[in-house]
């Protein structure tokens, strides 16, 4: 039996490191489910995926045609470069959007 082997990627299309597999001591800080999760590296948190290494390439071609990620209200920094976003704007941003692969059963928050 030939077991395809599985990496974790930066799933962040506006990251400079998107589609990169994470070095182990970046993966020490991680918070994962089974196929999401986030990260904390020196540009602050970013998201990533759990996926066979063969689905890179067409992952990446997948959601560069993308234009955001919907479960992000975008990209927003403040002067210093860090991702900030003021909870009264994010509200206003805030969209319910279906899931066909959402992780969790029931009602959504």
């Amino acid at each position: 039996v030939t077991v395809e082997e599985r990496v974790w990627v930066i799933a962040e299309v506006t990251h400079p490191r998107f589609c990169e597999v994470p070095t182990a001591d970046e993966m020490n800080n991680a918070v994962t489910s089974v196929v999401k999760g986030s990260i904390t590296l020196w540009d602050g948190e970013v998201f990533i995926e759990h996926m066979a290494r063969s689905a890179i390439p067409e992952y990446r071609e997948r959601r560069l045609k993308e234009d955001t990620d919907l479960r992000t209200l975008g990209d927003h920094r403040g002067a210093d470069g860090r991702r900030r976003l003021p909870l009264p704007e994010a509200v206003d941003l805030m969209r319910e959007t279906a899931f066909d692969d959402f992780p969790l059963p029931g009602v959504r928050v």
